[in-house]
């Protein structure tokens, strides 16, 4: 693919049965995230993920099969559908899931879990949250599980704007990862976003390099890219534009190599960042508007509040500013609310100004201080 775009082939009906479906699926699956040698028919990455597009609709009208493991399915899938920015898809299959694993914890807690990834790429944070929760008291002592849970619950509360909680949560999960290299560099590579919102910045370079090491070491090419696009974010915030840059285009080339939906969003949404910091604003609007395009195809509600904000700044037009409070007050984001406000009260609503400061004290992040020194009216007498 060689950096551009991956566009799947046409869907032809499968002819293959559904046994055989379910063993190259989870072969496919073998070679997008190795786990071991790969073996079977299919040779190579593109390979492995023309076939999971091809057979999607296949694959997914299994669940309501008689006599088919879902939670297995559900398990086969997960990072693909998470991949591709189909979560739509994965909220069906591991509700699917649910159902079938009643009555067994460990499978039980696996399908919440998923559930929780589901509703979090989504924007359903407190839906996320009841189904983690449950998970979480379901893992009982498999430490790998539990340590999969926290790391998500860590994913949710980091949109929610709680940052100590999830600063504990994480923590707790790399405790747990000892004997799990990639779990281990997820981790870490979200540990460091979290010190990168609390302007922690050296603790969060250290983190991500820690999370590079980690993905480069076991092959785990997302991972890779994740920690490629957080370290180019930190890069950005710290002010060191070209190695941002160099960063977060290393991250997009492989979003595109390995047709990553989400990475790519992120990374363009990064690289717009960095473009407009070097005064580039067209190159920023397009990056930007590219970023916005994904958000949107994948329905990532999150990024799209994001992507809102960085617009509103570069465009100084405060209807992007709107567009994101509307989607995260939505979803209960009280980080991109107060950029949102932020922004708003920028263009001369001062009312935003006191609302900004009181969510950035919430959270926990430096620009509660930063907004208290450089104007004086969001501090109430």
């Amino acid at each position: 693919m060689h950096g551009q775009p991956y566009s799947p082939t046409p869907y032809r009906p499968s002819r293959l049965s559904r046994e055989a479906s379910l063993r190259i699926a989870a072969e496919a699956m073998n070679i997008i995230v190795p786990n071991g040698e790969p073996v079977g028919i299919l040779t190579g990455y593109d390979q492995a993920l023309t076939w999971l597009e091809t057979e999607r609709p296949n694959l997914l009208a299994t669940a309501t099969a008689e006599g088919v493991r879902v939670t297995d399915l559900s398990m086969i899938l997960l990072r693909y559908l998470d991949l591709r920015g189909y979560h739509d898809d994965a909220l069906a299959l591991h509700t699917h899931a649910l159902a079938q694993a009643t009555g067994d914890p460990k499978l039980e807690c696996q399908a919440r879990c998923n559930l929780g990834t589901a509703y979090e790429r989504l924007g359903r944070y407190e839906d996320a949250v009841v189904h983690l929760t449950h998970a979480l008291a379901l893992a009982g002592r498999d430490s790998r599980l539990e340590s999969r849970v926290l790391n998500n619950l860590g994913n949710v509360s980091l949109q929610l704007g709680r940052h100590g909680d999830a600063l504990v949560q994480y923590r707790r999960a790399l405790t747990l990862t000892d004997d799990n290299p990639v779990s281990q560099g997820h981790t870490a590579n979200n540990l460091g976003i979290v010190y990168e919102r609390l302007g922690r910045y050296d603790d969060s370079v250290r983190a991500h390099q820690q999370a590079l090491t980690l993905a480069r070491d076991t092959k785990d090419v997302a991972g890779q890219g994740y920690a490629l696009h957080s370290l180019g974010i930190v890069y950005e915030r710290m002010g060191r534009y070209s190695e941002a840059y160099d960063q977060l285009l290393d991250a997009l080339r492989i979003a595109r190599d390995t047709g990553n939906r989400n990475l790519e969003g992120y990374a363009t949404h990064g690289l717009g960042t960095v473009h407009y910091r070097l005064g580039q604003h067209a190159d920023a609007f397009a990056q930007l508007e590219h970023a916005l395009t994904v958000a949107r195809l994948t329905r990532n509600r999150g990024l799209e509040a994001e992507v809102l904000n960085s617009l509103g700044e570069i465009t100084h037009d405060p209807t992007y500013h709107q567009l994101a409070l509307i989607i995260a007050e939505e979803t209960g984001d009280r980080y991109q609310q107060a950029l949102a406000h932020h922004g708003l009260a920028r263009h001369g609503s001062e009312a935003h100004w006191p609302v900004a400061l009181t969510l950035y004290t919430e959270c926990g992040v430096p620009e509660a201080l930063d907004l208290t020194m450089g104007n004086p009216r969001c501090v109430e007498d």
